[in-house]
């Protein structure tokens, strides 16, 4: 069995998710253990709710409302991000 542990994302940072799907964290939720992700490749944004960091090294959360699909780039840069730095 997994072991996980609550913990914070941070902004500007990368996150394998247990699904093999990298996200990248663009702001901490106003809730403890959230944060507003986009996936890095779909361009899917969501804001995650519980996250948690397994002992595998990996994170998921416990729920997450959805945000829509978006062009990476132009999100990152909407956000103060450089769109490239994906």
């Amino acid at each position: 069995m997994i072991e996980r542990r609550y913990f914070q994302p941070k902004a500007e940072r990368k996150y394998l998710n247990r699904n093999g799907s990298t996200y990248f964290c663009l702001a901490k939720g106003k809730k403890d253990c959230s944060a507003m992700f986009i996936n890095v490749t779909s361009g899917f944004t969501l804001l995650a709710y519980g996250c948690h960091k397994n002992d595998d090294g990996t994170m998921e959360w416990d729920y997450s409302t959805e945000h829509g699909y978006h062009d990476i780039k132009s999100f990152l840069e909407g956000y103060g991000f450089d769109g490239d730095m994906i």
